[in-house]
């Protein structure tokens, strides 16, 4: 049917968000975030974020530490944009075993296992919760206030249908 690994996503989120590794903290640096897609919406909620493209094209910038973000871990644009960067990279993954996981320094998984749907949904709110955690903030209370909103269903407006 169609929808069903969204679907399986969406329900997976609080047991993998009560995976998500607490115990990393980025170094008190200026960071940079990067990444495409879905991953660069994750990165910019950890601060100065800029695309992967406009690093490719401009990879000298104000900072100390890039923290890529990437699901996969083997973005093409993402990969170009870590390997131009000059310093320290850390790499909010869900597959350490890529070409951006040998290619950082730090690498923190954020995921249980690699998110099947096409829509990054589970994938998307590890990697936020992950740099929160990076960032020394309590995530302990997702899980469970994912699983309720999941719990919570909209009602059925009583228009007609036709």
């Amino acid at each position: 049917m169609a929808g069903e690994q969204t679907r399986a996503a969406i329900a997976a989120q609080p047991e993998w968000l009560a995976q998500v590794p607490t115990d990393r903290r980025f170094p008190d640096a200026r960071l940079l975030f990067t990444g495409c897609g879905t991953s660069f919406h994750a990165a910019q909620t950890g601060g100065e974020a800029v695309q992967a493209l406009e690093l490719v094209l401009r990879p000298q910038r104000d900072a100390d530490v890039l923290v890529v973000v990437s699901h996969e871990g083997d973005s093409a644009m993402t990969l170009e944009a870590a390997q131009a960067w000059g310093g320290p990279r850390w790499l909010i993954t869900g597959k350490a075993d890529s070409p951006l996981g040998e290619l950082c320094e730090e690498v923190v998984v954020a995921t249980p296992a690699i998110e099947e749907s096409w829509c990054h949904t589970a994938s998307y709110t590890c990697a936020v919760a992950t740099i929160a955690a990076c960032r020394g903030e309590d995530v302990s209370w997702l899980p469970d206030a994912v699983a309720a909103a999941l719990e919570e269903r909209e009602p059925v407006s009583g228009h007609e249908r036709s």
